[in-house]
């Protein structure tokens, strides 16, 4: 556009209200503006800095009073960034629309140009953004448009003069310039919050970090946001094995949630789709403190109101994990996972939930930054650099250690710390430190909270404490005259001190400090924001860590505590018990002198009680050793023809008894396995005990062997009888230790229900396994799995 053709536009552009107002009200078009945050950090200084700077370069490039970067809300302008302009509005930084020019811009999508406001009938009494004249001032006005790359117009760069002014083609060509140098800012400000989540930790367990490795992979090349919300859906409802799992994202402004995809079992229904965000009101309070929240049963969870267990019923939502994301102090996102049936979630489970959240988002920026990423290269390589290193830590210690070595180096600082509370919350401790003379470092490393130092105000409030320099009034020793003598000694002259949040809630601080003083740019100070709140996942999950640690050794010693009463008791037992059948059977022997029938039958009666009872104290001293792990295995070659063959005769007087039937199919003599010969015996033993046990007379008892035909096929040994059978919603649970199918059943035929339990572990022990199949009613086949011993060729 030439100075000669910008004073008027075509005729029929002039009375187009109706046409600017839907152009400024596109849903879209707000939605795009949303995304971006930028209305928000209109309200934070730090965050409006780098716009400042934009508009007070287009001021000096144009020689003009005014420049403003305007972001045209559906009721208002709002300035991000703002040089030059008067009175209440500078002062409020925004506008209604009616004093906005920038709205025409929004409508034409290009350049709208006024040489004299006063003159031109697009901006007469009556037309939009008239109010400007009088009210500010807007003589000549010149505003190029703000265009994302999805071709969303947010508003306007714009030049505002006070006297009439011909713009020139290098005026708009400057503001253009300008322009996409503030889309750059905004893609840059989108790349610095992918520091959040991108955390590529090892966990506790093997599953875990696989899963984590897989997720990171898939999402990677993902650039699609309903293909990211799909995929880290699936992965996590897989991963967990739960009915559903979703990701919500908020919309605060419309009251609404939105759920573009769910994952959900077969069979259960999806609730993709819009939801009001009122309804999750009762949650509020835990989702505003950015805090996961865990119910094993929603029917009887506290947390639960119960005007909402109906509904919740409805949607077959019996148990939920739901992670609330909270950027900014807002929450933007809700990661859930639902059971259709109570179920206990562990710790874990919701570390893990929270983690998913947190590489969704971080996904979901990078798939609409990849451009500016790109131009901060050097600044992705340190998150890289930051995260694989902190991928290994599990302790607050080698959190501390990996943060404040490898930042102090990349940062150029001459001093780091890294801090967290105490137990008490009362102080911050210094857990790890570089460049700290000992002196100095033993004079701050426990600072009370009340203390008013740089580290504890930034713990305090939840927010950065920038020091540029140490004179004037922002500089440090105005600022904590207490702690001047400090940094002279550590001859620093800048400092930051980054809090840690986690969600709102701080969990430390870091702190570097230079030599020289130091202006800290928006673009630092949003960087290094961002790569706190990865080190405050990293704090955290060490705590979590260090909890699951503790825990763990607790259960081991208790486990230990436990093996080691049971094995004491039952020696004690035993030596009783064989003094109680040494001398009722010299009593029968006639030692102590005749004895009557009738003494004989009582004596004989004492001696089969005798050793029933030995023979349970003996169960619960074997099942002491193997959950000790105390058992010695001799492992050698075994031929099952012999073993199974000594089996059947020792169990034959009992099946005789019984009244069954009992078949042997004898396996050939070169049937042989790696096993402990004594264990296989007493394994095949307890099966057909239980077997006869179990099994009325008239019944039916069979013993087999066969298998290891090829060099990895196992022997498989059956035991199958035509007893009571096992439920099949308890076909694992008899193999859990004091576990008895039917009590009433079993007590009739005695038993501590810890052979099936003390057989499979030593099946396991010596490489195989023991498996069940069975129908209540019509009998059951056991099936001991050993490792072959391949024939000779």
């Amino acid at each position: 556009m030439s100075a000669q053709t910008q004073g008027f536009a075509p005729e029929a552009t002039l009375s187009r209200p109706d046409a600017i107002a839907q152009a400024v009200g596109d849903p879209a078009r707000l939605e795009a503006l949303d995304a971006t945050v930028l209305l928000a950090a209109a309200r934070d200084p730090s965050s409006r800095a780098a716009f400042d700077r934009l508009a007070r370069l287009a001021t000096r490039l144009l020689g003009v009073p005014t420049a403003l970067v305007s972001l045209v809300a559906h009721d208002r302008q709002v300035f991000v960034g703002c040089v030059g302009l008067p009175g209440p509005a500078g002062e409020a930084r925004e506008t209604p629309l009616s004093q906005s020019f920038c709205q025409h811009v929004v409508a034409d999508r290009r350049a709208f140009v006024v040489a004299d406001a006063r003159t031109d009938p697009r901006v007469a009494p009556g037309a939009p953004g008239h109010a400007a004249l009088p009210d500010l001032g807007v003589v000549a006005y010149a505003g190029v448009p703000l265009i994302t790359e999805g071709g969303q117009v947010l508003g306007a760069l714009c030049a505002i003069d006070g006297s009439p002014r011909v713009w020139s083609d290098d005026d708009l060509a400057v503001l253009g310039d300008l322009a996409g140098a503030t889309m750059a800012e905004v893609e840059l400000r989108a790349a610095s919050e992918l520091a959040r989540a991108l955390a590529h930790e090892q966990t506790e367990s093997a599953s875990w970090q696989r899963f984590m490795l897989t997720l990171s992979d898939v999402l990677r090349p993902l650039t699609d946001p309903a293909g990211i919300e799909a995929a880290a859906t699936r992965l996590l409802g897989e991963q967990l094995a739960t009915a559903r799992a979703y990701y919500a994202a908020v919309d605060a402004e419309a009251g609404v949630i939105r759920i573009a995809h769910d994952h959900v079992r077969p069979g259960v229904a999806s609730i993709a789709g819009t939801l009001p965000l009122a309804a999750f009101d009762w949650i509020g309070d835990a989702f505003h403190a950015g805090e996961a929240v865990a119910v094993s049963d929603v029917a009887h969870a506290p947390l639960v109101p119960v005007a909402q267990r109906e509904p919740l019923a409805a949607l077959g939502v019996a148990a939920f994990i739901a992670v609330p994301l909270r950027r900014d102090g807002r929450l933007v996102a809700v990661l859930s996972v639902t059971e259709t049936t109570p179920r206990a979630w562990t710790p874990l489970e919701t570390v893990l939930v929270r983690e998913v959240a947190e590489r969704t988002w971080a996904a979901l920026d990078a798939a609409g930054a990849q451009e500016a990423a790109t131009r901060a290269g050097g600044r992705t390589d340190l998150l890289l650099r930051l995260t694989q290193a902190l991928a290994t830590t599990r302790t607050l210690e080698a959190v501390a250690d990996v943060v404040v070595a490898l930042m102090t180096d990349a940062l150029g600082a001459q001093t780091g710390a890294l801090a967290v509370p105490t137990a008490d919350g009362g102080a911050l401790r210094l857990v790890r430190t570089v460049g700290f003379p000992e002196a100095v470092e033993a004079t701050v490393r426990h600072q009370p909270l009340p203390l008013a130092s740089p580290l504890t105000d930034c713990f305090r409030t939840r927010r950065p404490v920038w020091l540029e320099r140490r004179d004037g009034p922002d500089g440090l020793d105005v600022r904590y005259p207490p702690i001047t003598p400090v940094w002279d000694a550590l001859g620093a002259n800048a400092a930051v001190f980054i809090p840690l949040l986690l969600g709102d809630e701080p969990v430390g601080t870091i702190s570097f400090a230079f030599p020289s003083p130091r202006r800290f740019s928006a673009d630092e100070r949003a960087f290094v924001i961002a790569l706190g709140r990865q080190v405050a996942v990293a704090v955290d999950r060490a705590r979590l860590f260090g909890a699951a640690d503790a825990a763990r050794r607790e259960a081991e010693i208790a486990n230990r505590s436990k093996a080691e009463f049971l094995a004491s008791m039952s020696h004690e037992l035993r030596t009783p018990l064989n003094a109680i059948g040494g001398y009722a059977e010299l009593l029968e022997l006639g030692v102590r002198g005749p004895v009557t029938p009738e003494q004989l039958a009582d004596l004989e009666r004492i001696q089969r009680a005798q050793r029933h009872l030995l023979g349970l104290v003996n169960g619960v001293l074997d099942y002491a050793k193997v959950d000790a792990g105390a058992v010695r295995y001799e492992i050698e070659e075994v031929a099952l023809d012999e073993v199974l063959r000594v089996c059947e005769a020792l169990v034959a007087p009992q099946v005789r008894a019984k009244g069954l039937a009992c078949a042997f199919v004898a396996p050939p003599p070169t049937l042989r396995v790696r096993a402990d010969r004594e264990k296989v015996q007493q394994v095949v033993l307890n099966l057909l005990s239980n077997a006869v046990k179990f099994t009325e007379a008239g019944g039916r008892v069979t013993l087999a062997a066969a298998g290891g035909d090829t060099a990895d096929a196992p022997v498989r040994m059956t035991v199958t009888d035509t007893g009571i059978g096992i439920p099949a919603d308890k076909l694992e649970a008899v193999f859990a230790p004091f576990v008895q199918v039917d009590s009433a059943y079993t007590r009739a035929r005695g038993g501590t229900g810890l052979g099936l339990a003390i057989s499979r572990e030593l099946a396991r022990g010596m490489g195989g396994d023991l498996t069940a199949e069975s129908r209540a009613g019509e009998g059951s086949t056991f099936t001991f799995l050993l490792p072959a011993v391949p024939p000779p060729e």
